[in-house]
């Protein structure tokens, strides 16, 4: 946040003018955030220069771009827009570049790190720290509420609604995450009384944390200008454009890590079994076995016995 003072003021002299309470005024009143108020100052300066104002753009859009939260991003992006009387289009697609540029130069400098260093650090790693079944299955179960949230109603192929896929590849999936758990029965209680809601939703009429968490799962790193393909030649394959194929596979991997979860249990239950129950439990563990093996073909992975 800025507060541009009158001419030839500091806040001491000029909260000795007027005195704390208006000085305090004055400050909400005046206050704004620091790259509208940038913008606003640079286009002023500029005048009718063209040239000057090109640069003056450039600057904004590389002090917009390093903002990390996609929605503030989005809301600085609309207002320079309009004190610009540029398209909001042009100037996502400059932060678009940036960022890109920026991207590549941090993946440069991680390749360019010691093959021998990174294994070094590697094996530093407490295996404590490494993920556990549990992350995983958090992980999926989050990217399947972010998918349903955003592309809930998204035409796949044949006429089905993406909405009705998940629904049905996921009916015996029992969500473990609190969030997400709540998230999928409110999603299939309005859907019941036949209302198909988003994220929007979630926002307006849920706790904070439920929330936050939704804002959270939606926001993006940044997003990809619909502009590129045609200003940059850059062809990205964009995730609805593959969505059905994302969502199965991400499903599958969810339905891995939940019968990983399974066999662990199940194995902690055969160490402290009766004589009796031991049959019944190795008939559990060879049940749940093949059913990883299956999934894991699906996936092109290869899982110990």
């Amino acid at each position: 946040k800025t507060v541009l003072l009158p001419d030839k003021e500091d806040p001491d002299s000029y909260a000795r003018k007027v005195g704390s309470t208006a000085f305090q005024d004055y400050l909400k009143t005046h206050v704004q955030d620091f790259i509208t108020f940038k913008a606003s100052i640079l286009i002023r300066e500029v005048e009718n220069d063209p040239i000057k104002k090109a640069e003056a753009i450039q600057e904004i859009v590389e002090s917009i771009a390093v903002v990390p939260d996609s929605i503030k991003r989005t809301v600085f992006t609309k207002e320079c827009s309009k004190l610009l009387d540029i398209e909001e289009g042009v100037l996502i697609a400059e932060q678009n570049k940036l960022i890109l540029q920026k991207s590549q130069e941090s993946e440069k400098r991680r390749k360019a790190r010691p093959t021998a260093a990174i294994v070094s650090l590697a094996s530093e790693v407490d295996a404590s720290q490494r993920p556990t079944l549990a992350d995983s299955i958090a992980v999926y179960e989050k990217e399947s509420i972010r998918m349903l949230l955003s592309y809930g109603t998204t035409e796949l192929e044949g006429g089905k609604l993406f909405y009705e896929y998940l629904l049905r590849e996921l009916e015996e999936v029992s969500f473990r995450t609190p969030e997400c758990k709540e998230i999928w029965e409110q999603f299939k209680a309005q859907l019941s009384q036949g209302k198909v809601v988003d994220a929007a939703y979630f926002i307006q009429t849920c706790s904070e944390a439920i929330k936050k968490f939704v804002i959270d799962l939606i926001a993006e790193p940044y997003e990809i200008s619909d502009q590129w393909e045609e200003r940059y030649q850059i062809y990205v394959t964009k995730e609805d454009a593959m969505l059905h194929q994302a969502a199965f596979k991400n499903i599958l991997r969810l339905k891995l890590r939940l019968i990983q979860q399974l066999i662990e249990d199940n194995r902690a239950a055969l160490k402290n079994n009766t004589a009796l129950e031991e049959e019944k439990l190795l008939k559990v563990h060879e049940v749940l076995k093949k059913s990883e093996m299956e999934i894991a073909k699906q996936l092109s992975i290869v899982v110990t016995s």
